[in-house]
């Protein structure tokens, strides 16, 4: 027993020794403060060597075969988190946290689960195990962000959020958004107007970083309101009888990508009908997304850069908000990227109302001054729902439930494209297995004659084949519409638009069927000047992947994490000076 308390003793000297060197390295380090953003070697920087190689020690057994043990995830999460809450004295029952000692683990945890829970009593817990900073905190530090980007726009004299380049395009986007909290606890929603941002780096262009105000960590006095000029909407009065509008001369497609693309989906539902039969493994590449993505070359340009602008309470669809959208994009564009001309990005009712602004000023929003088209999700979401009125009461969502594809709910709501990804999804189905029908009645009953001929003899004998044998028309045109935006194919998206606007005035889609031929007008008669330019950047990708995507489609998903987490609205509504949605 002397010979164990002797050796625990002995022990417990050698870890007093241990520990009383490492509290020493750790108060003479220089700790990390939140500087507005997270730089990329952040956690190995905050922790003293020492520290790192000790928790390694412990995590990974005393013979380090690597550097990377000593920076490994794992070690640097309970680095930070003995970091955090290391004491110079013995804790009282509520003690503070010293902001010489704040890791960037901590205030990740923090501002990120307020972001997406909007929740005090989360972030109290988290702070009570003392794995993340406190609610008054997190608060402090989005305020302290509010200040520097306000800021910021000061200093430029221009609302541009500071990551965004200079000499790289630009191009914006402007939407309605609607933000319905469903909470219990929930007083309000938010109705109202945003404005995006994209930018296009290229390889051998990625523009210029722009010179960022350094971030005061102790203001003297928090700035959180925008520039006048961003804030106030001046009015407008539109005639929208009175506005003339311009000829232009468009350029006529020989319809040749048109052409190329539907030999293309012919060759994947070939493929289709090839492995259905077999035993289906991962090397198989049966479904349209992927198949298509097989034969596409990887993107090689970065991706995009995005950013969301300070929101507005204002109707998007009000002429005053829409005139000043493009007066902010026009400013935006002329600031960051000199001599473009500027584009925008909106659904059906707003580029309506736009286009009326470009024909009553066209000194300042002239169609050769200013871009305004349609965006390509919006469009897609008309085209399910104008196939959708075709399909109704035509026994497709019966076959739908019954084949089991979908619930009966689920397959109602196709009709309306109220899912867009899994309207998207069916219709693929749907054209797969018209296709493999047709196929196999051919087949049987061909008596000779080539495939073309066969579906136009079948089609003038029956009304039901001649249906179906539109909607696989109609599907396999939509879906080469789709294509044409995740291959950046410009002109075959012209080309695919041209085949299928005819259907808008057949369904009676008025709307669309009124300002789709105005779009691509716009798109045909591009100034010169622009042209290149344009079809090299009317697409954006949002990752490395092969895909790229609409204009709008990232807009909306700057819309959905707002809607998701409600932290912009936080951040940006404030600075109007207006009450924030809770």
């Amino acid at each position: 027993m002397l010979e164990n308390m002797a050796s625990c003793k002995s022990e417990a000297l050698q870890i007093a020794n241990v520990a009383k060197s490492i509290r020493e390295t750790i108060f003479k380090h220089d700790g990390y403060h939140f500087s507005g953003a997270f730089p990329p070697h952040c956690q190995q920087d905050c922790i003293p060597y020492n520290l790192k190689l000790l928790i390694s020690m412990i995590l990974y057994g005393p013979s380090l075969k690597s550097e990377d043990t000593v920076d490994s995830q794992a070690c640097l999460t309970a680095a930070q988190i003995i970091l955090f809450n290391t004491k110079k004295d013995q804790p009282k029952a509520r003690s503070r946290h010293s902001l010489d000692r704040e890791p960037p683990l901590p205030v990740y945890l923090g501002l990120n689960v307020h972001s997406l829970t909007r929740s005090k009593k989360l972030i109290d817990q988290i702070y009570d195990l003392r794995i993340g900073i406190s609610y008054d905190r997190v608060i402090q530090l989005e305020k302290l962000v509010s200040h520097s980007m306000c800021q910021q726009f000061v200093s430029d004299n221009i609302v541009c959020p500071s990551h965004l380049r200079k000499g790289i395009s630009v191009s914006g986007a402007l939407d309605n958004i609607d933000h319905n909290l469903s909470s219990s606890t929930a007083q309000s929603s938010f109705h109202g107007t945003g404005i995006s941002i994209t930018q296009f780096p290229k390889k051998n262009n990625l523009g210029e970083c722009r010179e960022v105000l350094p971030f005061q960590a102790n203001p003297l006095q928090l700035c959180q309101t925008l520039p006048q000029s961003y804030v106030t909407v001046p009015a407008v009065a539109l005639n929208n009888l009175s506005a003339s509008v311009p000829e232009r001369t468009c350029r006529n497609s020989d319809g040749s990508s048109l052409v190329r693309a539907t030999v293309r989906e012919d060759g994947w539902l070939e493929e289709v009908s090839k492995l259905l039969p077999t035993e289906l493994t991962k090397l198989h590449s049966i479904a349209w997304a992927a198949h298509h993505a097989k034969l596409q070359p990887e993107v090689l340009n970065p991706p995009a850069i995005t950013a969301l602008l300070p929101l507005f309470y204002e109707k998007a669809d009000s002429p005053a908000m829409i005139r000043h959208g493009m007066d902010i994009i026009k400013t935006i564009t002329e600031f960051l990227n000199p001599g473009q001309i500027p584009v925008m990005t909106c659904d059906c009712p707003i580029f309506a109302k736009a286009k009326f602004i470009q024909w009553t000023w066209p000194l300042s929003y002239g169609e050769d001054k200013f871009v305004v088209m349609f965006g390509g999700l919006h469009i897609e979401m008309a085209l399910w729902n104008m196939l959708g009125d075709y399909l109704a009461d035509s026994g497709w969502t019966s076959s739908l439930i019954e084949a089991g594809v979908a619930s009966s709910g689920t397959a109602e709501s196709f009709l309306t494209a109220s899912h867009l990804l899994r309207t998207r999804h069916a219709h693929q189905v749907t054209i797969a297995a018209l296709t493999i029908l047709q196929n196999q009645a051919f087949s049987a009953d061909s008596d000779g004659m080539n495939f073309s001929d066969w579906k136009a003899s079948m089609a003038a004998r029956s009304p039901t084949f001649k249906f179906w044998d539109t909607i696989v028309k109609i599907e396999k045109m939509i879906l080469i519409f789709i294509r044409a935006h995740r291959e950046a194919n410009f002109d075959l998206y012209i080309e695919a638009l041209e085949d299928l606007v005819g259907f808008f005035f057949a369904f009676d889609h008025y709307n669309y069927a009124r300002w789709l031929p105005i779009h691509i007008r716009d798109m045909k008669s591009l100034p010169v000047c622009f042209q290149q330019e344009f079809k090299s950047n009317w697409v954006a990708s949002k990752s490395n992947s092969r895909s790229v995507y609409n204009h709008n489609s990232i807009h909306c998903d700057c819309f959905y994490i707002i809607c998701i987490t409600g932290s912009p609205i936080f951040h940006l509504t404030k600075c109007t000076n207006k009450k924030t949605p809770k």
